[in-house]
């Protein structure tokens, strides 16, 4: 990280490579330079230097002071209580056999006066054994001072020098950091010689001392520090602050007398906070005078040379500004006082095609414009002059072939109030008015047809309801599908589904008056607005019309292409007070016709929303089914009639909602409708391959299943489908799995369904065709895919053996399978009867409510026991139950 000096001489560097290159640019005078430079920087440095050194003594003087104050606090406090020791010292010399009691009382005339004092100890001998208080210093009677390495070499110095000592800091044996006065008693023996009788020490708070004298503060700017152990002075160690703060250059040290001893203080000081903030003024105050003489000089060259520049381009910008104008479709103009056109440029003239330029005057320009538009500049321009207001504006100049728009600009030129002139720009703005309109057009029109789209046609039915509410009126809307359209696509490609969309939007304009409104909504929908109908009935003339329309073939491609309308119609405010209710509804009555006979109308009403309403309660319901797994599968045995024994079953969703059986017959449509069905097919495939797996776990060999998959399943997106296949293909590795599709997949994706059905085939997947016979499936597909088994559909099973064209049916379906080598499944079996015409022609097996309806796990798991136990018996036991 870059220090602050570094700093500061980057700074002057960099001034420096900035005058260099202005002196060889010759911007400004190098003797001047250096001249200037020299005298400024020198100048700062020497005012520098002063300042920092009388700061720095300063703050010694100060930092001196503060230790003499320390030091003075400190002598004091410890004499002070070294004085009230040396009394007792002096009393116990005359009364060496002083006894605890008149001890104690001493000792507690000195603590009342000294508020410092720790304890009061006497140790003839050199051994502690009189101490006050007691309380608290028990740990400390008995104790030998020349035992004790800490506190034996203060004691002897006591002793042999005959001086008061003081010795610590040091920790005392019952806790505590203390300093400790050490005064030798010596007594007159019984030939008058002087004898040493022992030491009486004070102890002394050390902290609290510190803290009394100022030595605990430390401030911001500087640290102390004492050192002098035992009173040792230099030669003691360091028992407050840190050892380092004696070796920092620049120390203050303070001697300090204790006792006989010495201490040493010493204090590091800091540089005072305000001395950086002094030399970098005159740091910057010198960089700024620099810079700014630099600056003037080379601003005054700047200014000749500029002056001299612009004389230079003035006559080039203008040539430019010429240009650029051209370029860019713009001219200028201006208006006299007057409002006449007093001045305007060439492409002015230009772009509106004026022959004569030199003469062209405002009426001509107002010309060129339509009287609605001229009124519009008229006003724009009078309320400039009269109230100093610019205009903006953009017309269309009609005289042009094709048309141009043009924007013009007006701004006012005033003096003392008053508008002298206008001054303006007119620019042609042709191409950006084309392309907005475009925008427009893409964002409210669909670009096939050329109808109002979704957007727009919601703008527009909601402006006929409001204006039919202000009026009471009616508004009819009718929502048209294209019957059949997807086969249109998928034969033809999108290029033939888009030519049959735009011959369906003109045949539906055809139908229509010209007040009424044609949108397309998306796809093959379509809606139209009827505002003001005075009855049901004229909405159902138009209705009629467009579906009579409609009816007629296309001629798209050179071939004749039948594609019918399902229309459904709704009334304001009948049906609806609101666009978006208006729509659902005549949604609802298409979706009816859709549902059921196609190519016709129908209106809506209040059994269609009930229907709709359930329908939709039944999606929720469904839908929470499928998510909490709460679907159940039943199974139905497949019972073999060639005595193959190759007994399998077909895997059915049932849906139990509280008490009572939802039918198929109702949920299935819908989730096949909805895309629900994909995941219930899902569901189907694992429990029953589940199921499989718990009837072999328990002993009971599984029958081969068969699952309905719905074609959904196969137009998912490519890497739903991929799982799908995968999650088929570990299926059918756990049990004897059977695809069942139905005739529809063959004729909506051939390729595509070829591809997924043969990798399953790979896999030992069979596939089997369901309810076959009633689609519109040809023949050739049984060829072309790959097929297992042929079911025949309880329509046909029904009625057997009494009805001729079911019995003929019939008969060729099983005679078409044999030939084909496929297996026939009878589906819909009921009667004996119809058991034993099927047996007698070949069909391979049977299933339906005469051999066993739909049953759960634990009834299936029981059946099929029974049937595994019956064996060759089962037929006639079947008969007799039938009977």
């Amino acid at each position: 990280m870059i220090s602050m000096p570094e700093v500061y001489w980057l700074l002057i560097a960099a001034l420096a490579l900035v005058s260099l290159a202005l002196i060889k640019r010759r911007r400004i005078p190098m003797l001047s330079t250096l001249l200037v430079f020299s005298s400024i920087f020198s100048v700062q440095f020497n005012l520098e230097q002063s300042y920092v050194e009388s700061e720095r003594q300063n703050v010694n003087l100060t930092m001196t002071r503060e230790l003499g104050s320390i030091a003075h606090k400190v002598t004091g406090i410890v004499g002070a209580h070294m004085a009230a020791v040396e009394g007792l010292a002096a009393y116990l010399s005359t009364q060496p056999e002083l006894s605890d009691a008149a001890f104690n009382e001493f000792a507690a005339g000195i603590f009342a006066r000294q508020p410092y004092m720790i304890n009061v100890a006497a140790a003839p001998d050199l051994v502690v054994s009189r101490i006050y208080p007691l309380r608290g210093n028990e740990a400390a009677l008995g104790l030998n001072y020349l035992e004790h390495n800490e506190q034996r070499d203060a004691v002897l110095r006591a002793r042999d020098s005959d001086q008061p000592v003081l010795a610590g800091p040091l920790r005392l044996v019952q806790g505590g950091w203390a300093l400790i006065g050490r005064l030798p008693v010596y007594v007159e023996g019984a030939g008058g010689e002087r004898r040493f009788w022992g030491i009486v020490s004070a102890t002394l708070d050390a902290r609290k001392i510190f803290a009394a004298a100022g030595l605990s503060a430390r401030g911001a700017d500087h640290q102390l520090a004492v050192r002098g152990t035992d009173g040792r002075g230099a030669a003691g160690g360091v028992f407050f602050g840190s050892p380092g703060v004696f070796e920092s250059p620049g120390v203050v040290t303070l001697p300090v007398s204790v006792a006989s001893g010495e201490w040493l203080m010493a204090a590091r000081v800091s540089d005072p906070a305000g001395l950086a903030r002094g030399v970098w003024f005159l740091r910057i105050l010198a960089l700024v005078l620099a810079g700014g003489w630099l600056l003037a000089l080379e601003q005054r060259q700047r200014i000749r040379n500029d002056k001299r520049y612009y004389e230079r381009k003035l006559l080039d910008s203008e040539q430019l500004l010429q240009e650029a104008g051209r370029l860019a479709k713009v001219g200028g103009w201006k208006l006299d006082g007057k409002a006449e056109l007093v001045h305007f440029s060439e492409q002015f003239a230009e772009m509106l095609h004026m022959p004569n330029a030199e003469s062209a005057s405002r009426s001509e320009v107002v010309s060129m414009l339509s009287r609605r538009h001229r009124e519009e500049l008229k006003n724009a321009v009078q309320r400039c002059f009269t109230h100093a207001q610019p205009f903006d504006v953009e017309l269309p100049i009609e005289r042009s072939t094709p048309m141009q728009w043009m924007r013009i600009i007006g701004n006012p030129v005033t003096r003392n109030g008053r508008v002298l002139e206008v001054i303006g720009a007119i620019q042609d703005v042709t191409e950006r008015r084309e392309f907005i309109e475009t925008i427009q057009r893409q964002a409210t029109r669909d670009l096939l047809t050329g109808l109002p789209n979704r957007h727009q046609f919601d703008a527009f039915l909601a402006r006929e309801i409001a204006h039919a509410a202000r009026n009471s009126q009616r508004v009819a809307v009718l929502f048209i599908d294209l019957d059949e359209f997807k086969s249109v696509n998928d034969n033809l490609g999108h290029g033939g589904g888009d030519e049959l969309l735009i011959e369906a939007a003109e045949r539906i304009r055809s139908c229509v008056r010209k007040s009424d409104i044609v949108a397309r909504l998306s796809g093959d929908e379509f809606a139209v607005i009827l505002p003001d109908v005075t009855n049901r009935n004229a909405a159902s003339v138009v209705a009629a019309k467009i579906v009579a329309s409609m009816n007629q073939p296309f001629d798209i491609r050179e071939r004749h292409i039948f594609s019918s309308a399902s229309v459904g119609v709704a009334l304001y405010p009948e049906d609806g007070t609101d666009a978006e209710t208006l729509l659902i509804n005549a949604d609802q009555a298409m979706y009816e016709v859709k549902k059921s006979i196609r190519n016709d109308f129908t209106f809506f009403n209040r059994e269609l929303q009930r229907r709709s309403e359930e329908r939709h309660g039944l999606f929720n319901k469904l839908s929470l089914a499928v998510a909490e797994r709460r679907l159940e599968v039943f199974y139905q045995p497949i019972v073999p009639l060639d005595g193959s024994g190759q007994i399998s079953c077909e895997a059915l969703i049932r849906w139990r909602d509280g008490d009572s059986w939802i039918a198929p017959d109702s949920f299935i449509p819908l989730a096949e409708e909805t895309g629900l069905i994909t995941e219930i097919d899902r569901f189907a495939l694992e429990e029953a391959t589940a199921f499989s797996e718990r009837l072999r776990a328990s002993g009971l060999e599984p029958p081969a299943l068969s699952v309905n998959v719905s074609p959904r399943v196969f137009f998912d997106r490519a890497g739903e489908l991929a799982r799908w296949v995968e999650r088929v293909k570990l299926c059918a590795e756990r049990a004897d799995l059977t695809v069942e599709i139905t005739e529809r997949l063959l004729t909506q994706d051939t390729p595509h369904a070829t591809v997924v059905l043969e990798q399953l085939r790979a896999s030992g997947v069979k596939i089997a065709i369901d309810d076959f016979g009633t689609g519109y499936s040809s023949l050739s597909y049984l060829a072309r895919f790959p097929v297992d088994t042929l079911k025949i559909d309880g329509f046909f099973v029904g009625k057997l053996p009494g009805e001729t064209s079911a019995v003929t049916l019939t008969e060729t379906i099983l005679s078409l399978g044999h030939k084909l080598n496929l297996r026939l499944v009878a589906e819909g079996v009921e009667t004996a009867a119809q058991l034993q015409f099927l047996e007698a022609r070949g069909c391979h097996s049977a299933q339906g409510y005469l051999l066993s309806r739909p049953l759960p796990e634990d009834e299936f798991s029981n059946w099929l026991l029974a049937y595994r136990e019956s064996g060759d018996q089962w037929n006639p036991v079947l008969a007799r139950s039938a009977g």
